[in-house]
């Protein structure tokens, strides 16, 4: 997955907040996700595996909002990789889902995406 993100607005219900990119979708109880969080500062990958979530992954990054960011997930054979602007930020081992769709998401704030593409290994 490759998109472009620009976080709009502030969060209106902090410390919520921020872009939201879905991948490995196989239904609402099992899915991983990258959080663009504005407020913490931080980006975050969430699991929820079999209805329970978890945090598998967070690293801070100093977002600004009305900023473009090119953000790429590269997700096979349980190896998740995470880019920002073309510069590695995370990697992740974790097979619990193997396949699934992708999807994009505001969390409280006004988010911006473009230029979305998808490639399959």
């Amino acid at each position: 997955l490759n998109v472009k993100c620009k976080i709009l607005t502030s969060s209106l219900k902090p410390p919520e907040g921020g872009a939201v990119l879905y991948y490995l979708f196989k239904n609402i109880n099992n899915y991983y996700s990258f959080h663009v969080c504005i407020h913490k500062r931080k980006i975050e990958i969430i699991k929820r595996y079999q209805g329970v979530w978890s945090t598998i992954a967070e690293q801070e990054y100093d977002f600004t909002t009305n900023k473009g960011y090119w953000i790429t997930i590269n997700a096979s054979a349980g190896v998740h990789q995470f880019k920002i602007d073309g510069y590695n930020q995370l990697e992740v081992l974790d097979d619990d889902i193997s396949k699934g769709c992708v999807g994009i998401g505001a969390k409280y704030c006004d988010v911006e995406f473009g230029h979305v593409s998808l490639s399959i290994p």
